[in-house]
């Protein structure tokens, strides 16, 4: 019974990942020439390998977001004076 439910859970990742890669062209207001995310071209990996290059991808993530957030607190410390 475990067994059946993982499937249908996992079955239903597949359906809702490829309805958000769809979504963009279901949007009443898309633009013309909006076109689908391409759909995942290979299966999830369920016995972890895959989570390795996932947690990397996460820090060069957070990595590129605080320097982001520094150079914004950067920028609006400056924001509204008159430059010379």
């Amino acid at each position: 019974m475990e067994r059946i439910n993982a499937e249908a859970h996992l079955m239903g990742l597949y359906v809702y990942e490829a309805l958000c890669d769809v979504s963009p062209v279901l949007h009443a207001f898309a633009k013309k020439g909006t076109k689908p995310k391409p759909f995942r071209t290979e299966p999830y990996a369920l016995n972890g390998e895959k989570e390795d290059k996932s947690e990397q991808q996460e820090e060069a993530e957070r990595l590129r977001a605080e320097i982001y957030m520094k150079q914004m607190m950067r920028a609006g410390k400056n924001w509204g004076k008159k430059q010379n």
